[in-house]
């Protein structure tokens, strides 16, 4: 009996196999926090961190405030449905 012959088109190509050599070239890489940074940009990166981070607690505690908020009728409701 013949084989029949293998879909070629599911293969990975060759290059975009991971190889040994290619993970301990990446692994090689200096860290990013590791490399010499112009004092100007570090400053302004800190000040957009510190935006970035002011504005994600400013959303978590408005959500949390929503959440709170709806948090006794959704109790009542699950009370008045386990009671009926």
């Amino acid at each position: 009996m013949n084989k029949p012959a293998a879909d070629t088109s599911i293969l990975p190509m060759p290059d975009a196999v991971p190889t040994l050599s290619r993970a301990v070239r990446k692994s090689r890489r200096a860290p990013v926090a590791l490399r010499p940074m112009d004092p100007a940009i570090s400053g302004l990166e800190a000040a957009l961190h510190k935006a970035v981070e002011t504005l994600i607690q400013e959303e978590t505690q408005r959500m949390s405030r929503r959440v709170y908020a709806r948090l006794p009728g959704t109790i009542a409701r699950l009370l008045a449905v386990s009671k009926g």
